[in-house]
């Protein structure tokens, strides 16, 4: 599960907590459109934001909940949570 303790754009983090790869789809599919959307002068994406997240998730055979937080950038074409976190 993750849970969203921040979004510039409210919509992405609504429900609050949602399924890692629901969450992480959501994502993916921003990032893809808010990139393909450029400024012609700029060639910047016209829309960005941030995502700061709490990642819950517990180990095999483990008894305990652990947890790690994040921050991801939606519209600079580096896709969703999931491919973020392992650059």
């Amino acid at each position: 599960m993750v849970y969203v303790n921040y979004c510039e754009k409210s919509d992405l983090g609504n429900p609050r907590c949602q399924r890692l790869s629901d969450l992480d789809s959501k994502t993916v599919e921003q990032d893809k459109a808010w990139y393909a959307d450029r400024n012609p002068n700029t060639n910047e994406p016209k829309t960005t934001a941030q995502m700061f997240f709490t990642v819950y998730y517990a180990e095999k055979g483990d008894k305990m909940l652990h947890h790690f937080q994040g921050k991801i950038d939606i519209g600079t074409g580096n896709g969703g949570i999931i491919s973020q976190l392992k650059i």
